[in-house]
């Protein structure tokens, strides 16, 4: 209850949440919140019961970073330089499989530029 009451002294609502989510049976109450931020400045927190994190659903409850990575990223989305590249010799590694003379490099630039 302790590290709960310390919000008081500076820690945030989110280390608050990891508390709260990661430790089994800690309470929580509006208490812990400074006045200041209620719509209500004049509720009486009395009647507010303790609570937790059990009653959460598990996607509030889950790591936003770890679902990141499982969604699919947006056509839009800036792709990093080194992969473009990497992607475009993976593409081009079966055209410039059989180029061995000059004439042969000039067609096939020749062809990617009408390409583009």
């Amino acid at each position: 209850m302790r590290l709960l009451h310390g919000h008081q002294l500076g820690h945030s609502l989110p280390t608050l949440f990891v508390a709260l989510s990661s430790i089994k049976g800690l309470k929580f109450h509006l208490g812990f919140i400074r006045s200041r931020w209620y719509q209500d400045p004049n509720i009486n927190l009395a009647d507010i019961p303790l609570t937790g994190c059990e009653h959460l659903p598990s996607l509030i409850m889950s790591n936003p970073l770890e679902m990141q990575a499982q969604l699919p990223t947006p056509p839009t989305m800036t792709v990093p330089a080194r992969e473009v590249l990497h992607t475009a010799e993976a593409a081009l590694r079966p055209l410039l499989h059989g180029i061995q003379t000059r004439e042969h490099l000039e067609e096939l630039v020749g062809s990617l530029v009408e390409i583009r």
